[in-house]
């Protein structure tokens, strides 16, 4: 058999199905086109030691006039911000509330529940507990997707460690 060259398409053409671009590509991953040929892209380089939370349905990107380059990505969940190499959170604030003796939690259960007051909240929603507080062996800290809704005044939160104790409406500062 003899030997016939065989002259690519440059360029990827997802219209087409895979039999009428047979000369071309369908469909590809991490590659790019230089000078009418194809190369492989060196790989990827992470852009924050932080991944985005939620699932990113929009980014917008900018630089300021000392070169300072950011990038804001809305999820289904917040509105986060990358400048430097950092992650910061952005999300409209719904609601503040300063709770004393607010949170109950059941041993080996990571389920803890928040009471406060008319807090207008759904499941889904981010609280952020901005002081830490110890209850039940753990400590509280930082954000938490509310769980479920008890009623207009409970919650619950879900922890990464379960607690030590059953303790009902506690919630000391360390």
């Amino acid at each position: 058999m003899a030997e016939q060259k065989i002259i690519l398409t440059p360029g990827v053409n997802s219209e087409a199905t895979p039999t009428l671009n047979s000369a071309g590509w369908s469909s590809c991953n991490l590659i790019r086109w230089q000078d009418g040929f194809l190369q492989v892209i060196g790989g990827w380089q992470a852009f924050a030691d932080e991944p985005v939370v939620g699932v990113a349905r929009s980014m917008h990107a900018w630089g300021d006039l000392d070169g300072n380059t950011y990038l804001a990505v809305g999820t289904n969940e917040r509105l986060q911000l990358y400048a430097a190499m950092m992650q910061y959170d952005i999300t409209p604030i719904q609601a503040t509330a300063t709770l004393t003796n607010a949170f109950s939690t059941t041993a080996s259960s990571t389920e803890v529940e928040v009471a406060d007051t008319a807090h207008g909240a759904v499941a889904g929603d981010w609280v952020e507990l901005t002081i830490e507080l110890a209850i039940g062996g753990i400590v509280l800290f930082g954000f938490y997707q509310i769980a479920s809704v008890i009623d207009a005044d409970n919650y619950t939160i879900t922890v990464a460690t379960p607690a030590l104790s059953t303790v009902s409406g506690g919630g000391a500062t360390p």
